[in-house]
């Protein structure tokens, strides 16, 4: 009767274990698909805050050379400061 005990209680430990490593090994593959969902997600988002500095730094330039435009005479001023003045008028939309 003990031994019947014994292996009762024994086949109930394994089961337990045996069931907690397969939970455990069904998180960390749950794991694995969010991260790797967060790291696509993450180059996305790296790549658009790319997209805009690059807008705002040609931007940045066209407002220098619209400045620089104020500082001459306007008989001087050609097509290069109408579109500097232009394209540093324009707004970054998301």
């Amino acid at each position: 009767m003990a031994l019947d005990l014994l292996i009762v209680a024994f086949g109930v430990f394994i089961g337990i274990q045996v069931s907690n490593w397969n939970q455990n090994l069904e998180n960390q593959r749950i794991a694995n698909k969010y991260i790797q969902r967060l790291e696509g997600d993450l180059l996305s988002e790296i790549s658009g805050f790319q997209q805009t500095i690059n807008y705002v730094n040609i931007a940045l330039s066209h407002a220098n050379s619209a400045q620089k435009g104020y500082k001459v005479p306007s008989s001087e001023l050609n097509i290069d400061f109408l579109i500097s003045y232009y394209q540093a008028s324009q707004t970054f939309m998301l």
